[in-house]
């Protein structure tokens, strides 16, 4: 969510069938995607390409979580 706030596109993230805003904490929990899940993100806006960056590196880092 501190990495999706920074940028001004829309950033959508999937677990299954299920949605939510990616700048949303409560949006995000309420996918229940547990370490190991497999999650989609989709990133549409003026800065997408700086968004999906930056996203990327973070799930690189496995979002810090290791």
């Amino acid at each position: 969510v501190k990495i999706a706030a920074q940028f001004a596109s829309e950033i959508t993230v999937y677990n299954g069938d299920r949605w939510a805003n990616g700048k949303s904490i409560l949006g995000l929990a309420s996918l229940a995607a547990a370490r190991g899940s497999e999650i989609r993100i989709e990133i549409e806006g003026p800065d997408e390409t700086e968004a999906r960056t930056a996203i990327d590196k973070l799930s690189e880092a496995k979002f810090y979580e290791d």
